[in-house]
């Protein structure tokens, strides 16, 4: 289980939820999905965008520098994209989950990074 709280200062823990740790591992399984997808997108539309546009390198050194920036770039943006979208933050309602907890209108629990 995740340690779940009544606050989301994370100041009053009222138990483990393992219901709520399936949860954090499935946010967290998006988010890596996510983090995936932006960094290797943005890249890919740049560098398909060049090349439509006819400007794309041919020679061999030059396609390397580009590939190597549209790269950088695609991490630059989409990392921190991905983490924005995806706080580590999360919080369930308390009749969602272990009967334990259903006197709660919601608790929160940390997913991890």
């Amino acid at each position: 289980g995740i340690k779940v709280y009544s606050d989301p200062e994370y100041k009053n823990e009222v138990g483990l939820s393992k219901k709520c740790a399936l949860l954090a591992v499935e946010y967290t399984s998006i988010s890596r999905a996510a983090l995936a997808a932006f960094c290797m997108a943005i890249p890919i539309g740049m560098m398909m965008t060049i090349n439509i546009a006819g400007l794309g390198p041919t020679r061999r050194l030059p396609k390397i520098a580009a590939d190597v920036t549209t790269l950088s770039i695609g991490l630059y943006l989409g990392l921190p994209l991905s983490v924005a979208l995806f706080p580590t933050s999360l919080f369930a309602k308390g009749c969602d989950i272990e009967p334990e907890f259903r006197h709660y209108e919601t608790v929160y629990f940390d997913r991890g990074k």
